[in-house]
């Protein structure tokens, strides 16, 4: 009877893995081929010798024609060509981040736009690549790793510029509070806002510019308070997204932006205000202590 893995109750990867290992050949019929999925398990995949009796093939189906992926990269053209000063002249500070919000979509889509284009084109070097013709093999493979490893260093660097562009305001920040005496909670909103310093249960904070210092800050905080139970936060599926990224990790080997909070555990910090605001309640109540029990004092 077939076996349904839906990466919720049962993942594929490890599954897949543990067959290819077992395998003589192997042929997958896919409806989209992603090269930083097929990177997973590169290493089954390089023990097949290419031959008859042993080898893999990829059957990959509902794939776009060139010509619709190059519509599909260039239909921003024109607005990404308009400079944004352009559509910030309606008056008001609401037109103004209206204008910002559909900016940022455009930027964003287009590097997904482009990272997927590229991806596509891995594939279209691999198809060029005949294990069979000894006197082009090595150098078309060597070509595809180059490619490929080039495109790996452009996610990366897509996923930063993502990042930074989704945390641009959509519209200039209100003028900052005349103090930072007023206690707010972890139920206020926190957009536009500059920390300063919190206190959980009493106990005064070092005072922080950035959200995301105040926040390795708390964890440590936390992980003094209870360090066995925050030893078990990179196994906790609670910590983990439906995209499969985790909050908190062992290794800072799988996340770029990361930060040490107890030997072992590594949190990943790459978050805006309000998702650190988010994280800190959700902790609080995982280890037993009150949402009231912290104030939050603005700079």
């Amino acid at each position: 009877m077939p076996h349904i893995y839906d990466n919720i109750d049962a993942d594929l990867l490890p599954a897949l893995k543990g067959e290819l290992d077992k395998a003589e050949r192997a042929d997958f019929c896919v409806g989209y081929f992603n090269l930083r999925g097929w990177r997973q398990m590169d290493d089954q995949v390089e023990r097949f010798k290419g031959t008859e009796q042993s080898r893999v093939r990829l059957l990959v189906g509902m794939r776009q024609s060139p010509e619709e992926e190059l519509r599909a990269a260039s239909r921003l053209a024109p607005d990404l060509a308009e400079p944004l000063r352009l559509r910030r002249n309606e008056g008001n500070g609401e037109s103004e981040g209206r204008a910002m919000r559909q900016r940022k979509q455009e930027i964003l889509r287009g590097l997904e736009a482009m990272r997927e284009n590229l991806e596509a084109f891995a594939d279209e070097i691999w198809a060029t690549v005949d294990p069979k013709d000894m006197t082009t093999f090595a150098a078309r493979t060597a070509a595809y790793a180059q490619y490929a490893n080039a495109v790996t260093e452009f996610g990366a660097l897509a996923d930063k510029l993502e990042s930074q562009v989704a945390g641009v305001p959509d519209v200039a920040p209100p003028p900052p509070p005349p103090d930072g005496a007023t206690p707010h909670s972890l139920d206020d909103d926190f957009t536009h806002m500059k920390p300063a310093y919190y206190r959980l249960r009493g106990k005064t904070s070092p005072t922080y510019t950035y959200w995301v210092d105040l926040y390795v800050g708390f964890c440590k905080d936390l992980a003094q308070l209870n360090p066995a139970k925050f030893a078990t936060l990179p196994a906790d599926p609670q910590y983990c997204t439906s995209y499969g990224n985790w909050r908190f990790v062992e290794s800072d080997a799988r996340y770029e932006d990361v930060r040490l909070i107890m030997p072992g555990v590594y949190a990943h910090v790459h978050f805006s205000a309000n998702s650190i605001r988010n994280l800190m309640r959700q902790l609080l109540l995982d280890f037993g202590l009150k949402v009231q029990d912290m104030e939050i004092y603005f700079a």
